[in-house]
């Protein structure tokens, strides 16, 4: 008895093991991000815990142009699971990993349906302005878009991107904002803002 025991034990150490994961490197497990949503409004900074917010701004109402901003949240994900069947041994060991997000954001373009003029110069309409915007999340301090997209790894659902005015215009004007979000697997979306007016 001791014996079988003994080479049971032996085969079950020696023979490897029909699972994929044990230290959650081969996690198969991802989140695909489906949709975003797109408001607009004065965007507020609660001094005390340094947190951003999206103020409401009534239609028709100005909005100060130094306070605007566009915020993309993250509207619809999916789970996809690729991992494979796990023996009963195999998922007692296994230790899985939060999923990851499949692919990451790229590229955030900002266009408006008027021309721009700011301190720093006029954009004719259709043209990108992601040069006068900065981003961040509600918690971080705003950057450059292109160096705030490489944290944008740690995106999940209700996950808020806020794009920062940081030029003032120099006569008020009322315009229309679209949004493109283009991911890493070629993905894209298309988002347009209700009409806002900025002085």
């Amino acid at each position: 008895m001791k014996r079988s025991l003994t080479i049971i034990l032996l085969l079950v150490l020696i023979i490897p093991l029909p699972f994929s994961c044990v230290d959650g490197s081969d996690n198969a497990d991802f989140l695909r991000i489906e949709n975003f949503d797109l408001t607009t409004g004065k965007i507020l900074l609660d001094s005390s815990s340094d947190y951003y917010t999206l103020g409401y701004v009534p239609m028709g109402d100005t909005i100060p142009s130094k306070k605007f901003g566009l915020v993309l949240k993250v509207s619809d994900v999916s789970f996809v699971s690729l991992s494979s069947e796990l023996s009963f041994v195999g998922s007692a060991f296994a230790k899985r990993l939060p999923p990851e997000l499949e692919s990451s954001i790229a590229l955030i373009s900002v266009y408006a349906d008027s021309d721009i003029e700011t301190e720093i110069g006029r954009f004719s309409a259709g043209s990108n302005l992601i040069s006068i915007f900065e981003a961040s999340f509600a918690r971080t301090h705003p950057e450059g878009v292109i160096s705030f997209l490489s944290s944008t790894a740690d995106l999940e659902h209700g996950s808020q991107i806020f794009l920062h005015l940081k030029n003032e215009v120099q006569h008020p004007i009322e315009l229309t904002f679209s949004v493109k979000v283009t991911m890493s697997d070629g993905t894209i979306f298309d988002k347009e803002s209700e009409e806002v007016i900025l002085q």
